[in-house]
């Protein structure tokens, strides 16, 4: 059977948007600009690109990757490689009760609370730590809790049964403020994104 080409992978992407523990990090040093809006997971449309890799014990898989985060509700993540070829392709959302996994590799599957996490504002308490170094801790309703630096709203770290992810590398990007680098952990799987650029999606290109 045929697998879809990087521009049919694409399309399906855009088309679904428009339906719808070992060795943590340690805390790492805030970057933000006073000039910037501090907002992340973004509540914001956008697409971002760059290269994903997975290891798990006894291999390793490097792929292209995109990300489709739609207002902070889902976001659709793809893997492909170098031929444009879809790898897998799934779909998470805040509450992770209509998650999907479109293609039959699960790829994805192991990391899919971990990829939510670091992408999307997960419901949490009203109640915030502020921890000896700095940083901002707050809970959710599973369990997880969630470290910010230096603003309440620009998220860091998460942790939780599900494992781990770290979010750096922060840049100004059409006046937000960016993580071009999410990393994490979901079961065996350790994995790394590197994204080389985001978009931000106007609501009437959607």
């Amino acid at each position: 059977m045929l697998r879809p080409t990087f521009v049919a992978c694409f399309a399906l992407m855009l088309c679904a948007g428009m339906l719808a523990c070992s060795n943590p990090p340690r805390p790492l040093a805030a970057a933000a600009n006073d000039d910037a809006p501090v907002l992340w997971p973004s509540h914001n449309d956008w697409h971002g690109t760059g290269s994903i890799t997975i290891t798990w014990p006894g291999q390793e898989l490097n792929a292209s990757v995109h990300i489709l985060s739609l207002g902070g509700r889902s976001a659709r993540i793809i893997v492909s490689d170098a031929q444009g070829e879809m790898i897998d392709d799934t779909i998470v959302t805040v509450q992770d009760g209509h998650s999907r996994v479109l293609t039959p590799q699960k790829l994805l599957d192991p990391m899919r609370h971990s990829l939510r996490h670091a992408i999307l504002p997960v419901p949490e308490g009203e109640e915030r730590d502020i921890r000896r170094d700095g940083l901002i801790q707050r809970r959710t309703g599973e369990g997880s809790f969630r470290i910010y630096a230096p603003d309440p709203h620009l998220l860091r770290q998460a942790h939780g049964h599900w494992g781990w992810v770290e979010i750096a590398d922060y840049r100004l990007v059409s006046g937000y403020l960016m993580p071009h680098s999410l990393r994490g952990r979901g079961g065996l799987r350790r994995w790394h994104i590197a994204i080389d650029e985001w978009k931000h999606i106007p609501q009437e290109d959607l």
